[in-house]
């Protein structure tokens, strides 16, 4: 019977120091910590796996344990060499076990028996980091339940807004986030531009919760303007605040904006609301277009969507493609930061159509796209954003086409970090990073939304917004540390 090799921490201490390599995102000490536990954990998991099949085939084989090991690090070295990781997911599961076990029998060939280890143990260091990060984690998640909520400081609301009396929607149940959008309409344009927001709270199902946004656009006047634009917010209702503001001052009040929240909590399984958010988005664009029909002079329908928001509203079309969009009366969309699992972001990259456009964010910067006047569909990207790459739980044994470096479960773990570290901007300065698409979208509604003004008026425009919006921000913090005594 071949003796156990301490092959669990010497795959372990390679996965920790595999998980010290950069990613898109600088990470936070506390960061590293939790992912360099993550990865230790995946590395002592695959050598205990491999170490229990090692023996298996040494019991087997006539070469006992050698004959085992080059076995399996053959099999490895076969499935790198046909670069299965980068096929169908069950293929490149396959692939990558066989790669990762062939890589761990050639390291438990030099590790010591189990009962000799000596020395350097990471697996103690990593599960006490695990335990720390755990901790910590808990506590702040207490913290922040902890906080009082507060209203959003608002110095008053246009008429226009969906909010106040009058309104067919109680003010009662319009959280933070629906009072930050109804707050940011902007004043001393030739009109009052409409802002319509229903909270989850407000009535009791989607389909009564899209009656109350479309008799709130009708008592608001939201359909006598030019352009109605309905934005899939993100998880807890939040849209951002520069474009909207941006459409309004580019059409000088000539605009309705709608939004219906639903749902208004934060959650680590975010990707289980997209049914719900798709089906709201579906119901409010069917009746909205059913409304639209029976006008003589309809305004035009536009979509907007930005990270979560940009999936959850292309669900509803990712079956009938561009069809799908003409056939529900969208005339214009524009779709930010959209994740690489919406498969309508996927799909209409292959789709020849003069209508539809991916802008990366550094040529909207430059200059505007060649044939600009004829978009209507436009997506915004930035090739470094995690939201943008991150492929899903198959990074995990699945190289993807997004390209870089990649180690098997390493990469998961660090695009993982990645994706969350990039979606907490709100609080931040505008950059030109990650998942932050603020400094562009001004220029980008001016193209998407078709209003094509000069660059020159729109970059002032856009920072003028920019800094309208850093004051808001400021009023907000300056709420909650009076809200928490500071």
């Amino acid at each position: 019977m071949p003796a156990r090799r301490d092959t669990a921490r010497y795959v372990a201490a390679l996965a920790l120091l595999l998980s010290f390599a950069p990613s898109l995102m600088r990470r936070t000490s506390r960061e590293q910590l939790a992912i360099s536990a993550g990865a230790a954990a995946l590395g002592a998991a695959a050598g205990t796996a491999t170490e229990t099949l090692v023996v298996q085939l040494a019991r087997r084989a006539r070469g006992g344990e050698t004959a085992a090991r080059l076995t399996i690090a053959a099999a490895g070295a076969a499935a790198a060499a046909m670069g299965l990781e980068r096929r169908g997911r069950l293929v490149a599961l396959a692939g990558t076990a066989a790669r990762v076990a062939g890589i761990s029998a050639l390291l438990g060939w030099v590790a010591p028996e189990r009962r000799r280890v000596t020395g350097f143990d990471p697996l103690p260091l990593a599960a006490a980091g695990a335990l720390a990060v755990g901790v910590k984690a808990v506590r702040a998640q207490r913290r922040r339940r902890g906080r009082r909520p507060i209203a959003f400081p608002s110095d008053g609301y246009l008429p226009s807004v969906s909010f106040g009396p009058g309104s067919a929607v109680d003010p009662v149940t319009l959280d933070f986030e629906a009072q930050r959008f109804l707050d940011g309409a902007v004043a001393g344009c030739a009109q009052d531009p409409v802002r319509v927001f229903v909270g989850i709270r407000s009535a009791a199902s989607v389909g009564a919760r899209c009656d109350l946004a479309i008799a709130e656009l009708e008592r608001l006047g939201g359909f006598s303007r030019s352009r109605v634009v309905v934005c899939s917010a993100t998880l807890r209702g939040y849209v951002n605040p520069i474009p909207i503001a941006a459409a309004e001052r580019l059409a000088d009040g000539d605009v309705a904006h709608v939004t219906i929240q639903y749902f208004d909590r934060r959650t680590p399984f975010l990707w289980r609301k997209v049914p719900v958010a798709a089906q709201t988005h579906r119901v409010l664009l069917g009746r909205l277009a059913a409304r639209l029909r029976e006008l003589e002079d309809p305004p035009e329908l536009v979509v907007y969507g930005e990270s979560l928001g940009a999936w959850a509203s292309q669900k509803v079309f990712e079956d009938a493609g561009m069809a799908g969009l003409e056939r529900r009366g969208v005339a214009r969309a524009l779709w930010v930061g959209t994740p690489h699992l919406s498969r309508l972001g996927r799909a209409l990259k292959d789709v020849a159509d003069p209508r539809v456009a991916y802008l990366r964010t550094r040529d909207v910067r430059e200059r505007d796209p060649e044939g600009a006047r004829a978009l209507r569909y436009v997506f915004l990207e930035r090739l470094t954003d995690p939201v943008v790459l991150f492929p899903g739980l198959d990074l995990l044994w699945r190289r993807h086409e997004t390209g870089g470096a990649w180690a098997p479960g390493i990469s998961f773990l660090h695009g993982l970090v990645d994706l969350v570290k990039a979606t907490r901007w709100t609080a931040d300065e505008p950059a030109s990073a990650g998942h932050d698409y603020r400094v562009e979208l001004p220029l980008t509604v001016n193209v998407a939304y078709g209003f094509h003004r000069p660059r020159e008026g729109v970059e002032a425009l856009g920072q003028d917004v920019l800094d309208e919006e850093a004051k808001r921000l400021d009023r907000v913090r300056k709420a909650r540390r009076e809200a928490r005594g500071d």
